[in-house]
């Protein structure tokens, strides 16, 4: 599945942010996804204290939408969240289709625009 990577995203009309918050702070992970809705990009930031997360957390497909998937990862959601998202599929439905084939999904933090103004997380 391509993936896009975004470097400016201008000015974000959507965007919201996922925090993994525990008890240090220096270990928390959090990831924004946004979408510019002037320009009509897509992109993903993400911060961690693990190495190497943009293989695994960010997923954006120019046209499509955007996802991050953090905290337990399953890099399967990704790609399945694209393909769906391609679809014309909203970011609220394609959450709703995730979870429902994720039997760990309770622990993990997803967010997802679509490039239709949608989110969800």
């Amino acid at each position: 599945m391509p993936r896009l990577r975004i470097v400016s995203l201008g000015t974000l009309a959507l965007g919201f942010l996922l925090t993994a918050i525990t008890t240090n702070r220096a270990h928390a992970t959090f990831s924004i996804v946004a979408y510019d809705s002037v320009t009509q990009e897509v992109g993903v930031a993400v911060q961690s204290k693990y190495f190497s997360v943009g293989t695994a957390v960010p997923w954006t497909l120019a046209g499509a939408g955007a996802i991050a998937t953090q905290a337990n990862v399953n890099v399967s959601l990704g790609p399945k969240a694209i393909a769906l998202l391609k679809t014309g599929m909203p970011a609220a439905e394609v959450m709703r289709a995730l979870a429902a084939t994720d039997s760990l999904w309770d622990g993990r933090q997803v967010g997802i625009v679509d490039t239709r103004n949608g989110s969800a997380t």
